[in-house]
């Protein structure tokens, strides 16, 4: 049904619930008779017919796009159940797996099952990812309140990084590291850095950017 026909077809609906009527008197008789004016009389009905058909045509606009709300909410709703059980389902995959770890500043984290399976670390290299991500969080946490320049920041985090893609068993490759832009002083952008499309192929930085000013 195009929007035009179920858009009419609902104003009439509207407007069928509370018709409004007319009365006339019966030719050759002295009886006056009332009945209820159709919708599609309406339009013969002078103004007060056509601002009453405008009138429910508004009415079921606003209805249709009260279905139309209703329809993406549940819509929403619907991915977002589906979100929170597969995060629910890959948190009790990696406290089965023993990823799970709380780090120094008391958030609880855990390593990623599907990568963990992937590339297959063993029990010492999970270990050592989860310290090498403590490392990474303090440092993050450090440079809140700096004790060093930016560019030992810097240096630090890279090597960090080098450190996991070693134990996560992938080759080291500076263009896959992803921990580089989560300092907060960092105003690069994140979403162009985490675009599937562009990822691996370098870091976007900003010239302005306390952390990284210019390309890296």
């Amino acid at each position: 049904m195009k929007i035009n026909e179920e858009l009419e077809v609902m104003a009439r609906a509207i407007y069928e619930t509370s018709p409004i009527s007319a009365s006339r008197i019966v030719p050759g008789t002295d009886k006056k008779e009332t009945r209820n004016i159709s919708w599609d009389d309406l339009i013969y009905e002078g103004e007060v017919g056509c601002d009453l058909r405008q009138l429910n045509l508004e009415r079921a606009q606003n209805a249709i796009q009260a279905k139309d709300r209703a329809r993406v909410d549940r819509q929403v709703d619907d991915l977002m159940k589906l979100h929170n059980n597969a995060m629910k389902s890959a948190i009790s995959r990696a406290e089965e797996m023993g990823l799970v770890f709380v780090n120094n500043q008391g958030n609880k984290c855990a390593l990623n099952p599907a990568v963990v399976k992937k590339q297959n670390p063993s029990v010492n290299q999970i270990e050592n990812i989860k310290k090498l991500h403590c490392e990474a969080y303090d440092l993050i946490e450090d440079s809140k309140t700096p004790t060093k320049t930016w560019e030992e920041y810097r240096a630090e985090m890279e090597a960090i990084e080098f450190e996991m893609q070693v134990n996560w068993n992938f080759e080291k490759d500076a263009n896959y590291h992803t921990w580089w832009k989560k300092f907060p002083a960092c105003t690069c952008p994140q979403m162009d850095n985490e675009d599937p499309i562009y990822y691996g192929r370098g870091k976007i930085t900003l010239g302005n950017c306390p952390m990284h000013g210019g390309s890296l």
